[in-house]
Parts: structure tokens; C-alpha cells; sequence
């Protein structure tokens, strides 16, 4: 049961289990679906966008679109953990605004209420045909997102090196252009090597890799509601479209026309 996945066409499952020695990067990405993962054993670390948080056993994050983030663990463990990638549509209508507002905020939920959907979740992931189990699955995420909507407290924050802050902030308000680190640094009145140590020691990847993960979410983002590729790949400041059809397809694995045939 180390690694199993299943999916259907609004909503990816999978599960992870394995031991660690020392620190451990999962991933650096940001996805055009909301994405849920939950904590069943082990510690893991998340930095969203700025924002760094922790989550033990029995803790689930909820993370926006086009939110960049890494995850973690710190130290020799064991962990064990689920990934739920899914659509807007399975957001019940009657809490998809407050829910919106409440994982922008308070995005970790520790409540007690959700420690037996949990073990029902880590049940499904133990049986042999996984795949019969999509509807209990999607049953279980609804009910996940009530209780984090209108029971979830205040989230822990760790805090985060200013530099990156306001590097962050300077790409979210600039990365449908094409940003030049010359021009960030002079913005911020910062070096260009500063910016670059500090944010690849804080976010395990350097500042171009980020822009490039930003603007091909967002322009995934808008293929997907019906915008023209080459429009897309000009709204995030691609004035070649063969550039940016390459690093569309490398970073997706699929081409923008085949991204959206297989949304």
C-alpha cells in the first residue's frame, strides 16, 4: 500500500507511505484544482505561496488553485498520507463562497470530527479494488469541507523570511509580465544573489522556476474555461508561442489542446 491512485474526471486520489531519513521535498507545484492533503502518520511541513505550516497525525491542509507549494518532513519518520486533487464543481454551492474564504485564511483544520472520515479514507486505501470506492471517497470530501468550513480555528503559522514575502508578493503582482531580476531586485532594493539564496533556502526552488510554475498555472487555468492557447500564453507574457508550448508540455506532461481534451 505504499503508493496507490484513483480518479475519475472531477477528483484524484492517492496515498503515500514510506520512511524518511532526514529532510524530504515531495513536490514543488501549484495545480489548477483545489487539492486536500491529510495527515494519518508522521510530521510534514507545507509552504504555500509565503505561508509555512505544520501538520501532525490527524490533520488535513486545504490548498486554493494556482497556490504554489512544497511539501515536506524534517527527521527520520515513518508517514503515511492522502492527496485529494479536485474540481470546483464538487464544492456544494450553499458553502463554496464561505469555504473559499475559509481555506484563504485558515487553511489547516485540526478537528476532531474529521479523525473518523480519516480512518474511513485510510480503510478504502487498504482494500483491493480501490476504484469502487470514488463515491465514498467524494462523500467523504464533502463532509471534510463542511467541518473545515464552519469548525476550523486558527491556523499555525510558521513564520517565513520576510525576503521571500515580498518576492512572493512581487511575482503574484507581476507574473502576467515578463519579470526580469534585475527589475525585481531594484523594486525591492535587495541583490539579485540575496533574492536567489534566501529563496531557494526557504522555498527549495529558485525564483525563475517559480514564475515559470506561476504563469503556466494560471494559463492552465484559463485554457481550461475556454481560452484560446496562444491567448493564454499571452496573458502570462509569452510573446513565443513555441516557447511556451514547450514548457506547457514539460511541466503537464500534455499539450494545451490535450489538456483540455483530458480536463
Amino acid at each position: 500500500m505504499a503508493h496507490r491512485t484513483m480518479q475519475n474526471e472531477n477528483m484524484r486520489v492517492s496515498y503515500r507511505e514510506g520512511t524518511l531519513d532526514g529532510e524530504h521535498i515531495f513536490e514543488n507545484h501549484s495545480h489548477t484544482r483545489y487539492e486536500m492533503i491529510a495527515v494519518f502518520e508522521g510530521k510534514i511541513s507545507i509552504v504555500a505561496d509565503n505561508e509555512k505550516y505544520m501538520l501532525g497525525a490527524g490533520e488535513i491542509i486545504m490548498i486554493p488553485p494556482l497556490t504554489y507549494h512544497s511539501v515536506f518532513t524534517v527527521g527520520d519518520i515513518t508517514y503515511k498520507r492522502a492527496t485529494v486533487l479536485f474540481d470546483e464543481s464538487l464544492i456544494p454551492s450553499e458553502i463554496r463562497d464561505d469555504f473559499n474564504l475559509k481555506i484563504s485564511s485558515h487553511p489547516v483544520s485540526r478537528e476532531s470530527t474529521q479523525r473518523g472520515l480519516m480512518k474511513m479514507l485510510l480503510d478504502i486505501f487498504a482494500e483491493e479494488n480501490i476504484e469502487r470506492y470514488m463515491p465514498l471517497v467524494g462523500g467523504l470530501l464533502t463532509e471534510a469541507m463542511y467541518i473545515h468550513t464552519y469548525r476550523a480555528g486558527e491556523s499555525e503559522r510558521v513564520s517565513v523570511n520576510p525576503t521571500v514575502t515580498a518576492v512572493v508578493e512581487y511575482i503574484d503582482s507581476h507574473f502576467r509580465e515578463k519579470i526580469l531580476l534585475d527589475d525585481m531586485a531594484a523594486s525591492l532594493f535587495l541583490s539579485k544573489s540575496t533574492i536567489c539564496h534566501v529563496f531557494q533556502s526557504e522555498m527549495k526552488i529558485s525564483p525563475k522556476q517559480y514564475i515559470l510554475q506561476k504563469k503556466l498555472a494560471y494559463a492552465a487555468s484559463l485554457i481550461l474555461s475556454g481560452t484560446a492557447a496562444a491567448e493564454a500564453a499571452r496573458e502570462v507574457g509569452y510573446e513565443n508561442y513555441a516557447n511556451f508550448y514547450k514548457a506547457f508540455k514539460k511541466a503537464f506532461g500534455e499539450s494545451p489542446r490535450e489538456k483540455k481534451r483530458n480536463a
